[in-house]
């Protein structure tokens, strides 16, 4: 009896140790994967903090494609495919390799301190700055609220919405009604005539207005409040 119960703890001792070693190689892979993941990760979030100019602290990041491959070097060049900021579902390409990865992030943006309605101009107290979870690659966030005071509203913005560039404009100079007079110029000719504008207009744009004259309509470039101008 004593016999077998020794060689009985002594198979289980051979086994014991054989599958400690056995298993030694996949802990040790486990490892590498992770700490690759890990350093692509980092790698990833440095860069998009960088392009959105924030901490990468407030870069959250999840990689959802491997990242066991012998040609990815986290030390690599970065970048991203798509014009927008790397926000969202990204493709980043590193080195070679391509890397899909979700991102969020958080910034200090203006965003609207009340309801604005369409073609409003800002005042200062429109406007404040707030942390918000940037969630638009395409979007143009106004990270300076004093560049937003005096801009025109092209479209309503909710409460505590951020703004963007795109939701914002130049102010209207001219205002639809508003009686202008309209300068014709071809060469050294120059000719004036009254007329009235059929919709509003900031300057450099191109509306219709209307010659009180020959009450014909035609469209003319806003130079000013008062003027529009009909030829280059």
């Amino acid at each position: 009896m004593k016999v077998r119960s020794v060689f009985k703890l002594a198979i289980f001792g051979v086994v014991t140790v054989a599958a400690f070693f056995l298993g030694a190689p996949s802990f040790a892979a486990n490892k590498v994967v992770l700490s690759q993941e890990e350093a692509v990760t980092s790698a990833l979030r440095t860069y998009v903090a960088r392009a959105l100019q924030i901490e990468p602290a407030a870069v959250t990041l999840r990689i959802m494609s491997p990242v066991v491959d012998p040609a990815l070097r986290p030390g690599a060049a970065i970048s991203h495919i798509g014009l927008g900021s790397p926000i969202g579902r990204v493709t980043f390409v590193i080195g070679l390799v391509r890397v899909q990865a979700q991102v969020e992030a958080v910034k200090d943006v203006a965003v609207a301190s009340r309801f604005l309605r369409r073609n409003q101009l800002l005042e200062q107290a429109d406007v404040v700055m707030a942390s918000v979870r940037l969630i638009r690659p395409d979007s143009r966030y106004m990270t300076n609220s004093e560049l937003a005071v005096g801009q025109r509203v092209t479209r309503s913005v909710p409460a505590r919405a951020p703004l963007t560039e795109e939701a914002l404009g130049k102010p209207y100079a001219i205002r639809q009604g508003t009686r202008i007079t309209i300068q014709f110029v071809q060469g050294p000719l120059k000719i004036f005539a009254l007329g009235v504008a059929k919709e509003d207009g900031s300057t450099g744009m191109n509306i219709r207005v209307s010659n009180l004259d020959s009450k014909k309509e035609l469209w003319a470039r806003v130079m000013d409040g008062n003027t529009v101008q009909v030829g280059p």
